[in-house]
């Protein structure tokens, strides 16, 4: 094998020359580059408010649900206690038993309200948690599942990065690596 120095003239030649020709193509190239730039970074915000306003709603739902429970329970303890003082009422002095059927239906009224809440909070732990971790397409493993369980009121801690993670990544990704990325990340903040 020998080396030819006219070939290797020529070619430091061309590759020194050959930006000075593609100089149009180039600096076209970088306008493209930038304005694609720009609107990936314009993207992100948006996908960083979009997650940010889900899951404040998430957490506002989260909490209205623990203060109406707090006052459903109250209100389920107040209305077995007419029923029960109408029932000793009415076995001991002169009163009918449509009352007693009164305070026992308001009773179950409000148990029946407080099961509702129960479930409605529920609910809005499912949404926090999609909200967090950037929708329905989330898989957790058994040790993660179980550690939320565990500490279920710190998961609010976790940050909305997973969230964003999710909807500025391409549809192309792999489900499975989204979910690893983000249980990595929701292990991290338990």
């Amino acid at each position: 094998m020998t080396i030819n120095p006219y070939q290797m003239l020529l070619n430091a030649i061309s590759s020194l020359t050959q930006p000075l020709f593609a100089q149009g193509r180039l600096k076209a190239n970088l306008s493209v580059a930038q304005s694609q730039q720009e609107q990936a970074q314009i993207a992100f915000e948006k996908a960083l408010l979009v997650a940010g306003g889900e899951v404040r709603d998430a957490l506002a739902d989260c909490q209205a649900c623990s203060t109406r429970e707090e006052a459903r329970t109250k209100q389920v303890e107040a209305a077995r206690h007419a029923y029960e003082n109408s029932r000793l009422t009415m076995q001991y002095a002169n009163t009918s038993y449509l009352e007693v059927l009164i305070a026992q239906s308001a009773w179950l009224d409000a148990q029946l309200q407080q099961t509702a809440d129960w479930l409605e909070k529920q609910q809005s732990g499912i949404s926090l948690f999609k909200a967090v971790c950037g929708g329905d397409k989330v898989i957790l493993n058994r040790n993660i599942q179980e550690k939320i369980a565990l500490k279920g009121n710190r998961f609010e801690n976790c940050c909305i990065f997973a969230s964003i993670k999710n909807r500025t990544n391409d549809k192309s990704n792999n489900t499975i690596s989204r979910a690893n990325r983000k249980s990595r990340i929701v292990h991290h903040y338990l």
